[in-house]
């Protein structure tokens, strides 16, 4: 438990310090030793996945008004003045 501002400062630099140092490892590891990110979680592959996804065109919603026909485009009004 640090008790003065000095000693403060230092435990905030030292903190400060650590994480630099990790990330800078980090960018070794990936750039100079040609090691790969580890994955935080891994869920599933792509082929499970795809094979867990149906094979069907994704749907995109068209101009519809709720009630299965589609909506007439609005025309706006005049303002007076226009």
């Amino acid at each position: 438990m640090p008790n003065t501002a000095a000693e403060e400062n230092r435990a905030r630099r030292r903190a400060d310090f650590l994480k630099e140092e990790a990330r800078v490892r980090k960018i070794y590891e990936e750039l100079v030793l040609k090691q790969t990110p580890q994955e935080v979680v891994q869920i599933s592959s792509l082929t499970d996945i795809k094979k867990a996804t149906p094979s069907v065109a994704p749907v995109t919603i068209s101009n519809a008004n709720g009630n299965g026909a589609a909506a007439k485009p609005q025309v706006a009004e005049q303002v007076a003045g226009d």
